[in-house]
């Protein structure tokens, strides 16, 4: 979950939820190649338990906005900023999407 440190809760079970809502913002055709600027908002919402039997209701909520940087039609650089209560605790560099 983007805004909790990575390995920060481990356990064998989890759930998480995941929506985002993105929006291409620029789009450019140049030296023969589509280039492409976005924005994304997003929230984490999950939990991790050590067995089925031990599923706890309380979740971890997490939430935060992020640029994607396209070229062409399948490569995306992706950089979000995520925040746990009202703290940044985390960016975020990835290639691709989140999912």
């Amino acid at each position: 979950m983007r805004g909790i440190q990575q390995y920060r809760y481990r356990d064998p079970f989890c759930y998480v939820f995941t929506p985002e809502c993105r929006m291409k913002m620029f789009r450019l055709h140049a030296f023969g190649e589509d280039w492409s600027l976005g924005s994304v908002l997003f929230s984490d919402i999950g939990n991790t338990f050590s067995s089925p039997s031990k599923i706890v209701p309380e979740a971890y909520f997490t939430y935060g906005g992020g640029l994607r940087f396209g070229w062409g039609n399948d490569f995306v650089i992706s950089l979000d900023l995520g925040f746990l209560k009202t703290t940044l605790n985390g960016v975020y560099v990835y290639f691709g999407q989140q999912f």
